[in-house]
Formats: C-alpha cells, sequence, structure tokens
C-alpha cells in the first residue's frame, strides 16, 4: 500500500478529489515507494459488532412474499437489521408517497409498469421493467405503481404510504 486516507464522504464527487490531489502530490505517487504513515491522519475504529445480513437472492426473495406484493404490501427484505440505510419492496396497484427528503433516493421498478410524480416535472415519468431513477434530495415524489408491479427502494429515509 502506498497511501491512506480516510474521510467522510456525503457527496463523491466533492469529497473525493481532494483527498486524490493530496495523493498525487505525494513523492509515493510519483516513486511507487510507500512513505512513512501520516502522523495527523486519524485512527478509524473498527466495528467488530456489527454482522452484515446474509446476502439475498432477491428474485427467490420476491417469489416467496408474491402474494403479499401483489396485495400491495410494502415490505423490508432487511428487517431488524440495523442500518441508516432503508431497502424497501413495494408492491400491487398502489400508491407511494415521500415528502421532500434531505438524501437521494434510488428507485428501481422491479416489474410492471409505474408513474413517478416529482416536483422536477409537471408530466409524470413512466417507469417500464427494470427503469431506475435517482430522486434528487429535496425533491418529494409520488409513486402510482400498475396492476403487478413491484419496486424497489433504498434510502437513508422509508418511503411512506399516503400523502405524509
Amino acid at each position: 500500500m502506498l497511501w491512506e486516507r480516510a474521510f467522510h464522504c456525503s457527496d463523491l464527487g466533492r469529497d473525493l478529489v481532494p483527498v486524490i490531489q493530496a495523493f498525487h502530490a505525494l513523492d509515493a505517487f510519483r516513486t511507487g515507494i510507500p512513505g512513512p504513515p501520516d502522523p495527523t491522519a486519524p485512527e478509524i475504529a473498527q466495528d467488530y459488532e456489527t454482522a452484515a445480513p446474509a446476502p439475498l437472492l432477491l428474485r427467490s426473495w420476491l417469489a416467496d412474499h408474491s402474494a403479499s406484493l401483489a396485495a400491495g404490501a410494502e415490505l423490508e427484505p432487511f428487517a431488524g437489521v440495523p442500518s441508516d440505510l432503508h431497502v424497501t419492496v413495494h408492491g400491487g396497484s398502489s400508491h407511494v408517497a415521500r415528502p421532500a427528503a434531505e438524501k437521494e433516493l434510488w428507485l428501481c421498478l422491479v416489474d410492471g409498469d409505474a408513474e413517478l410524480y416529482s416536483d422536477v416535472s409537471d408530466a409524470p415519468t413512466k417507469l417500464a421493467s427494470g427503469g431506475c431513477v435517482v430522486v434528487p434530495p429535496g425533491t418529494p415524489l409520488s409513486l402510482q405503481l400498475g396492476r403487478g408491479a413491484v419496486a424497489l427502494s433504498v434510502g437513508f429515509s422509508r418511503l411512506v404510504d399516503g400523502n405524509a
């Protein structure tokens, strides 16, 4: 290893640039020979207690929960796993709404079709099976799922049903 730097990243495009610039300014970058450790680098506390959940085979999980999803259920595949990241599966002919949030949300239509309404555009965005969209921070949304549709949302706040 030539060099190591720990940093908080909330915007990869913004926060990674100074780290790369700092690396490029080092002799280790030019020579390929590791230099002395950085005495100002903060020590990172390793979390030895939190266990990652077992891998999820999404198609199998969806098949196992198909009846609930067809009825319009909203399910969390990783329920009970402590995390700031929320993964939710939305099913059936249902309506999903999310108020404006501080963080972005990734939304993928796994099966079926849906219409996404937000204040970014006056017209709905039509999503087809496999279509994905990133909802920017501060953007409320309304998602109308078609019959038999299944959507997956991943974000730092849960989507809620209704107009909350």
